[in-house]
């Protein structure tokens, strides 16, 4: 009798044993396509974050310029504002000295030196000392129509009776700022204008002298008793540049800083020229190759010929 394999496969199992066969087939087939679906993916994630990369440094490269250019255009808009603010300051300076037939000259104060009304140096403390490469102005401005010629002199109460020689109305303030008009020159005083309490249009005018004076007064200055006239003062103030590049202006009373007060911010520092014939303030931002320039429209005259006219004036 022949003997039957142990080999053989059992007709039942056989369709089983295809199917476990195919499974594995396409089981491998499936995690290749896994494996290869994942890889295309991972390399589109790393040239997707390679461009975007790359987009987003072009982004920043360019946000960068146009931050840079922005802030270059604002820091010059603000170098445009500050030169016109200190334009402005110097053509209203120039212009009030146009009310008057004479010019009473600024002060300039070079390396960071502020000169007061009386010529001794300003000590400003941190934060609005100033720049130690600026020129600064010290200027006087005088209130138009207060001419006061003198036409009588009280040796027993140092007062002038003094008159007016223009029409119109001002006030005066006790005390004040006063200018003093001489055969020898100009004296700066300090002082008070009141009503005369007889003559109308007529005032009495006491004042005081500095020991020193600003340098427009040429010569030697006139002592009160040897006044022609008195202007009075409207304002004493001088113009610099601290450390901050801040453009301020201070203003004086009785030879006190009363007011410390911005202009405008951005201001370079800058050199000033004078000139008196014809009356001219020239300021030039250091750096700059434009320079501001202030005129006077009028001729001055002698202060010194203008006492004699007055004093004939006073006489008649």
């Amino acid at each position: 009798m022949e003997q039957v394999s142990n080999n053989r496969i059992d007709p039942l199992k056989e369709p089983i044993l295809q199917m476990r066969e195919s499974v594995k087939s396409q089981g491998f087939r499936s995690q290749c396509s896994i494996r290869k679906s994942a890889g295309f993916i991972a390399g589109e994630f790393v040239f997707s974050l390679i461009v975007f990369s790359l987009l987003a440094l072009l982004l920043t490269s360019e946000l960068s310029r146009s931050f840079l250019t922005y802030r270059a255009l604002q820091k010059k808009s603000v170098e445009v504002q500050a030169v016109e603010a200190l334009r402005l300051e110097l053509l209203s300076l120039v212009r009030d000295t146009d009310t008057f037939p004479f010019h009473i000259s600024p002060t300039i104060g070079s390396d960071g030196k502020i000169i007061s009304p009386t010529g001794e140096l300003v000590a400003l403390n941190s934060p609005f000392a100033p720049h130690e490469d600026s020129d600064s102005l010290t200027f006087i401005k005088l209130i138009q129509s207060s001419l006061l010629v003198n036409n009588y002199f009280s040796e027993e109460t140092q007062t002038w009776r003094s008159c007016r020689s223009f029409s119109g109305t001002v006030e005066f303030t006790h005390p004040r700022w006063i200018i003093g008009f001489g055969i020898s020159g100009l004296a700066l005083f300090t002082g008070s204008i009141t009503p005369h309490p007889q003559m109308e249009g007529c005032f009495l005018v006491r004042v005081t002298p500095f020991q020193t004076s600003l340098s427009p007064f040429h010569g030697t200055p006139p002592s009160p008793s040897q006044c022609t006239a008195f202007v009075a003062v409207s304002e004493i103030a001088s113009l610099y540049v601290d450390r901050n590049s801040e453009l301020r202006r201070l203003s004086y009373e009785q030879d006190h800083v009363i007011e410390n007060q911005p202009v405008v911010t951005g201001m370079r520092p800058f050199t000033l020229e004078l000139s008196d014939s014809p009356f001219s303030l020239t300021a030039t931002p250091r750096g700059s190759t434009r320079p501001i320039h202030a005129r006077s429209s009028m001729a001055s005259i002698n202060p010194a010929l203008l006492a004699l006219n007055l004093r004939r004036l006073a006489r008649s």
